[in-house]
């Protein structure tokens, strides 16, 4: 019989944990390492705090089914966007794959401090949001407000050639959402 676990990750410094599940008895994985949860944050955060800042805690055994079950009821919407030191990003359960609008957002947040330190994302997204789309007839570019004027004499135009989000995008995306919440609503994750 297969065995799983539920297990709780908590920050010893900052009070911030992350819930999840786990196949086997123990924190080991089958090439004898310490599994320390595949959760984006979590995982950022035991590298820069270090293993021994964490404590990880095996809150129940069983099936891997039964422990699905749990983390779905345990990791729920409420937790995933209420409790600010809740590291989980979706609500739980076996690949629900449910965002919430605050995961998306500590989502991003999290993958763009992967990729840069914090400082330089923000100053980053301060510089990408203040340019203006401009276009020369030919090509869309993303332009300083101080060289606006100088484009304009050049001969660009405000605004891109093509839509940045068209209906045909906007229409696929809406059939995935409205499929998504459907399946959730199948399967009784989540009481609308």
């Amino acid at each position: 019989m297969s065995i799983s676990h539920l297990y709780k990750i908590t920050n010893k410094i900052t009070g911030e944990y992350y819930v999840g599940k786990h196949n086997g008895w123990t924190q080991k994985t089958n090439k004898n390492q310490l599994y320390w949860g595949s959760g984006i944050r979590i995982t950022n955060l035991v590298k820069k705090y270090g293993k021994e800042n964490f404590t990880y805690k095996i809150l129940c055994y069983g099936t891997p089914e039964y422990i699905f079950e749990l983390e779905q009821k345990y990791v729920s919407i409420d937790l995933v966007e209420q409790d600010n030191l809740c590291l989980n990003l979706t609500i739980g359960g076996q690949g629900v794959g449910y965002h919430t609008k605050e995961s998306k957002d500590k989502l991003r947040l999290a993958r763009a401090k992967q990729i840069m330190p914090a400082e330089m994302y923000e100053r980053t997204s301060k510089i990408m949001s203040s340019l203006i789309w401009m276009n020369d007839g030919k090509k869309s570019y993303r332009i300083k407000p101080s060289k606006v004027q100088e484009s304009v004499n050049d001969g660009f135009v405000y605004g891109r050639l093509t839509p940045y989000i068209d209906d045909k995008y906007k229409e696929k995306r809406k059939l995935s959402a409205i499929k998504q919440w459907q399946k959730i609503k199948n399967d009784n994750m989540v009481k609308i």
